[in-house]
């Protein structure tokens, strides 16, 4: 499945949901490392659309821009990294306002190779199971912080990503 069919579909998901009481958006930036030998890590970019079911159990969507990796073998190559991805995200309340969360689901992703700093013309996709677990902090009824990893390993290689971002709750 495309990347664009897949955001018209989430879209379409979670426009009607989202906005419902349990609802939330967020945003995160962290730091992406592609588990290949001489890639340099890079930062990464996230959005997110949730519903939350109950107080342990949530559905989500998002999107993520994990970076641009440059590393160098016989050649040096650059890699553009970017992906969807759904999950349902099981949560553990340990007070009021911090709770642990691990998630699982799929990520649709897609990778734009550059060699030598040329474009050629190698863009890889796929679809792959993604897992993650996180800490989230509720600031006030409407506002909280998260810090998370996920991992998922696309194409043989190991993506691993740690992120901390803010969500607002409707």
């Amino acid at each position: 499945m495309s990347i664009r069919k897949f955001a018209l579909i989430g879209t379409t998901f979670l426009s009607a949901s989202v906005f419902a009481q349990g609802g939330y958006v967020g945003l995160s930036v962290g730091q992406s490392d592609l588990g290949v030998s001489g890639a340099e890590d890079d930062t990464s970019y996230g959005i997110v659309a949730g519903y939350q079911v109950n107080d342990n159990l949530s559905v989500e969507a998002g999107y993520t821009m994990y970076g641009d990796f440059e590393y160098t073998d016989f050649s040096e190559y650059s890699e553009d990294l970017q992906g969807l991805n759904l999950n349902v995200v099981g949560s553990f309340p340990i007070n009021e306002t911090v709770s642990l969360f691990a998630k699982g689901g799929f990520l649709f992703w897609t990778s734009d190779l550059t060699y030598n700093g040329q474009n050629i013309a190698n863009t890889n996709d796929g679809t792959d199971l993604l897992l993650g677990v996180g800490i989230q902090a509720k600031l006030t009824p409407n506002f909280s912080l998260t810090g998370e990893y996920q991992r998922a390993d696309i194409d043989q290689v190991d993506l691993s990503n740690f992120s901390v971002g803010a969500r607002y709750h409707f």
